[in-house]
């Protein structure tokens, strides 16, 4: 599993799967667990669909089309909910995103890609209006979830690959994160504008994970090598912290809901907790045989979902003091 999130009432767990190795030409899934159970409730592997001849995600009433299988044919990088749980964005190693809806597991469109690399990371804006995704050639890209027209490029030149992306809580800000030449880069626009909002050099490998706070007041950014973690203060009084403790790179982070701890995933199986404040480390556990993939919290903030490349755990979370 390349990828895990819950949908927005906790009761599925959403998985991307599919081998990175370029050798492979086994198609990707996106799995729907049951988070209960522990069952599978459903596996979105495309359908026949109505498509044009000239390859984009929407069909103009008077242009030729034909149908053909439409699902990812490599790797699935990555998922992420709509706020409402009607949709599931996901990417692909064959630079393919697409829009699901839950819980038919319809394929609600596959946008056309502006995009020369791989899709690694895909995220929903929080009105569900806009599908971002990033990829290794240093393209952002934005697509309206109704239709798939293209919205926005942000293109970073000369900071190619981009591993991660992400939109503020509060819908105004997009951020994308990468690395090259053993540098790691942030940057992050006003969608409204296209402006520049931030922008992170680190001297510490490249970036391959990044998360908002739900209170929008920290940005935690993990990478490596040599394994880099720290929390960006965004607001008055919200210094910030650099969190030292993985001896791998961190592969993955996310926060709790409540903002107060943030969870860390290193590439050799050990999973952090942090305390978002003092960004002092609370708990450590080694959760999985390397590699592992993803780390995710339940909306109740009380399990940590933690995935490898071939399995899921559920880890229960005590409160924070």
């Amino acid at each position: 599993m390349n990828s895990i999130t819950f949908s927005p009432d906790g009761q599925l767990l959403a998985s991307g799967n599919g081998l990175f190795n370029r050798g492979s030409r086994k198609p990707g899934e996106v799995n729907l667990w049951n988070v209960r159970s522990g069952k599978l409730r459903a596996s979105l592997r495309g359908h026949l669909m109505k498509v044009p001849l000239t390859g984009a995600g929407v069909l103009p009433k008077d242009e030729k089309f034909i149908y053909r299988k439409v699902a990812h044919e490599r790797a699935v990088t990555s998922v992420a909910f709509s706020r409402d749980g009607k949709l599931l964005a996901s990417a692909g190693y064959d630079a393919t995103v697409m829009l699901w809806e839950v819980p038919s597991g319809r394929l609600r469109v596959s946008p056309k890609i502006p995009l020369n690399g791989f899709a690694m990371a895909v995220a929903i804006s929080p009105d569900g209006q806009e599908v971002a995704a990033c990829s290794t050639d240093g393209t952002v890209a934005g697509w309206q979830t109704a239709s798939g027209q293209l919205r926005r490029t942000f293109q970073l030149k000369g900071l190619a690959p981009l591993y991660a992306v992400a939109f503020s809580p509060d819908g105004r800000e997009i951020a994308a994160a990468g690395g090259v030449n053993d540098w790691g880069y942030l940057r992050s626009w006003f969608r409204a504008t296209g402006q520049e909002s931030l922008y992170i050099q680190e001297r510490q490998g490249g970036f391959s994970s990044i998360a908002f706070s739900p209170d929008g007041s920290y940005l935690a950014c993990g990478g490596g090598d040599p394994p880099v973690l720290f929390l960006r203060g965004l607001t008055a009084g919200r210094p910030g912290a650099l969190c030292r403790g993985h001896h791998s790179a961190v592969q993955s982070v996310a926060f709790s809901p409540d903002s107060r701890l943030l969870a860390s995933g290193g590439a050799d199986g050990v999973v952090k907790l942090w305390d978002v404040a003092t960004g002092e480390e609370r708990a450590t556990v080694k959760a999985h045989e390397p590699p592992l993939q993803s780390v995710a919290f339940s909306p109740d903030g009380k399990t940590l979902a933690t995935a490898s490349s071939d399995t899921i755990k559920l880890w229960r979370i005590g409160k924070a003091k």
